[in-house]
């Protein structure tokens, strides 16, 4: 978890239904909620740019058909 709470760039590690499960430094510095505040949070909550009403059902269909189509890809995004 060095190299993640190292880089610059807000990450999240979140579970199948789209829970935070893990923030770094850059995120709770971006975004100005403490890590405890985010665990837990579902990070539609953070994902702007219309991508966050659809995300939950992003999820549900990578877990559905196994096709990943942004999955394990870097992506920025607008936030809320």
């Amino acid at each position: 978890t060095s190299i993640v709470e190292a880089s610059v760039d807000p990450l999240f590690l979140i579970s199948e239904r789209g829970i935070i499960q893990m923030v770094n430094g850059a995120a709770v510095e971006e975004f100005g909620w403490t890590r405890s505040e985010m665990m837990g949070m579902n990070i539609s909550l953070i994902v702007g740019g219309g991508h966050g009403q659809n995300h939950d059902e992003y999820i549900k269909r990578y877990l559905k058909t196994g096709v990943a189509k942004v999955l394990g890809k870097r992506r920025e995004l607008q936030a809320k």
